[in-house]
């Protein structure tokens, strides 16, 4: 699990702060809290979340020097040095980022959903409209062959065959077990009269 340290540094004064003020994004994140010496994390609560410094202090941390963590599932975890307090309230606002691979889950699941929106938009002959959808995810996943191959089919339906050639070939190239792309590939080839190579074949 990849882990943010942050380190919070305060001048020294004779009395602890007056509260510990944890706000997140995303809400109900969980706060844990450990000594800096070492040992496990204790959950104390969920954000929001306020609690005195002097009884976090003598109830949970046994120290002025702690490591607050604070956690949520698919979310990166931040975690943060408090040393010597000041005798003032210290607020954290803290921003969780989303995890690298759900962020990626969720950049497909768009792209899934725009390739369904690019077919209807094409069944109802908004060709332009279409092509800007299938543009848009292929720039994201350049490398998806089936995005490619329904550029083909939506300048096929257009009859801008060499447009439409020159997709089915990309998603030949991306993937060439695509039999659909296979077919209109050497569809077209035939009916512009050009000839399929030897590394076509």
């Amino acid at each position: 699990m990849r882990k943010l340290f942050f380190i919070l540094y305060m001048p020294i004064f004779c009395t602890y702060a007056q509260d510990l003020v944890v706000s997140s994004t995303p809400k109900d994140s969980e706060v844990f809290i450990k000594p800096l010496s070492g040992g496990d994390y204790i959950k104390i609560g969920k954000t929001p979340f306020n609690i005195k410094i002097k009884e976090l202090v003598n109830r949970y941390a046994k120290s002025s020097h702690f490591i607050v963590k604070i956690s949520k599932e698919n979310f990166k975890t931040k975690e943060f040095v408090m040393n010597n307090l000041a005798d003032s309230d210290i607020k954290m606002d803290i921003n969780l980022e989303i995890k690298d691979d759900l962020k990626q889950m969720k950049k497909f699941d768009i792209v899934i959903n725009d390739l369904f929106e690019a077919q209807r938009l094409a069944r109802s002959k908004d060709y332009d409209d279409s092509i800007t959808k299938l543009e848009k995810a292929s720039k994201d996943f350049p490398f998806l062959s089936v995005t490619q191959e329904l550029l083909g089919s939506v300048y096929y339906l257009k009859k801008d065959f060499r447009k439409s050639l020159a997709y089915y070939s990309k998603a030949l190239e991306l993937n060439n077990e695509n039999v659909h792309a296979y077919k209109m590939k050497t569809l077209i080839q035939k009916s512009l009269g050009i000839k399929e190579t030897a590394n076509e074949k």
